[in-house]
């Protein structure tokens, strides 16, 4: 699966003009956004990247387990319908902080702490492009109901493996409506029927610590119940968990850090360029 750096045009020599192009983007831009690149790409790049939105034959999938959730918004939701799809955005933050947590370094993002070589201003082209905006720094967070969709996830990915009932990672609808009928079944009969099984499969240590220190048997049970689709209607709304949908011309940050989607196309310049332009 392609990364989004394989859809981003670099500027690997300088062209006239190229930063009096991203000085007049920042001269008009409305609102700081920041994303973090790879170290080894970072570092080639004179500073200018292009990002013209990824082709409509590809489909972007989420670093979780099973890509569920990203799913769902992108392609199910009916409260998420009109935002930007996450299977196509280029995803950023409004604290650049935030940004080099998610840089790919060479070493933990803390050792770079206050090192921004590898973080870029993302600006869109069009001021009236759409964005969503998450209520707190990143996706996964912001929906408490779910116990953290990594976890989520995570769960329900170990326990198929250890069920050996046989799934695939969501890349269609007919993939999404599969997972969410095992799903069903399994948390129907997830306290009766699947729990003793797991606690004496191999991994048993480790569904003993779930079962004693997180009680996620007993959440899913009664949260999902054999409605998964309802569970996530409830628990993976825009509206009740504050998302916002606006155009980048009239956005403002309401807290100090907070994830945004858009797809695109944008310019993106690095940090180090981005504070020579603009003094």
């Amino acid at each position: 699966m392609k990364s989004l750096i394989h859809f981003l045009k670099e500027d690997s020599n300088y062209t006239p003009g190229m930063y009096e192009e991203a000085e007049e983007y920042i001269r008009h831009m409305h609102e700081e956004l920041w994303r973090g690149f790879g170290s080894e790409f970072s570092v080639k790049t004179f500073g200018v990247i292009h990002f013209n939105g990824y082709p409509e034959s590809y489909t972007r999938e989420s670093t979780s387990k099973l890509n569920l959730i990203s799913f769902y918004v992108s392609e199910i939701s009916e409260a998420f319908k009109y935002f930007p799809k996450r299977t196509k955005s280029i995803f950023c933050s409004t604290s650049k902080d935030e940004a080099l947590n998610y840089a790919y370094s060479p070493q933990p993002y803390y050792v770079h702490k206050g090192n921004y070589q590898y973080v870029f201003l993302v600006i869109p082209k069009n001021e009236h492009e759409l964005l969503a905006v998450c209520p707190t720094s990143d996706f996964w967070s912001a929906f408490p109901d779910i116990n953290g969709i990594y976890s989520f996830e995570t769960f329900f990915y170990h326990m198929f493996n250890d069920l050996d009932i046989p799934f695939s990672k969501v890349k269609t609808k007919e993939d999404f409506y599969h997972l969410v009928e095992i799903i069903n079944e399994v948390t129907r009969n997830l306290e009766s029927k699947y729990k003793d099984t797991l606690l004496q499969s191999k991994n048993a240590m480790y569904w003993e610590s779930l079962l004693n220190d997180y009680e996620y048997f007993s959440y899913y049970h009664k949260k999902i119940n054999g409605d998964l689709m309802g569970y996530l209607k409830r628990a993976v709304d825009a509206e009740a968990h504050k998302f916002e949908l606006v155009t980048y011309s009239r956005f403002k940050a309401t807290r100090p850090s907070q994830e945004v989607w858009f797809q695109g196309p944008a310019i993106c310049i690095k940090h180090e360029l981005y504070e020579k332009l603009s003094k």
